[in-house]
């Protein structure tokens, strides 16, 4: 929050009250902060964006987080933060995905709720 106002971006946190909690080892926990911390100072650094919209939503055993700017929409080549973000994604056996459609960009990333009993995500 800190960072998008001293940028002039508002943001905007778009989070249900009835969220499932889920636990998460040191490694996931910060996995998840950097995929995070990287999609805000992507559209920060690049987007000219005047708000920033972040909504955690939880579905069929999966949680969604989506990172959308009403910025200048142009699609970027995957450079070394993008790439982090997809290893990060991996590691969380989760998936990203990018949207450029005509103003600003969206950032969908998914990862499964829990760990199956034989250590295994789901």
């Amino acid at each position: 929050e800190g960072r998008c106002s001293a940028a002039g971006v508002r943001l905007v946190w778009d989070q249900p009250d009835d969220l499932p909690e889920r636990n998460m080892t040191a490694a996931e926990a910060l996995n998840l902060g950097r995929i995070l911390r990287e999609s805000v100072s992507n559209v920060l650094r690049h987007a000219g964006a005047r708000c920033l919209s972040i909504g955690m939503r939880f579905s069929r055993g999966h949680y969604r987080i989506s990172v959308e700017d009403d910025g200048n929409g142009k699609p970027r080549t995957p450079g070394r933060g993008m790439r982090n973000m997809m290893a990060r994604a991996a590691q969380l056996n989760g998936s990203i995905d990018w949207t450029w459609e005509g103003q600003g960009c969206l950032v969908m990333f998914e990862f499964p709720a829990a760990l199956q009993p034989d250590g295994q995500k789901s």
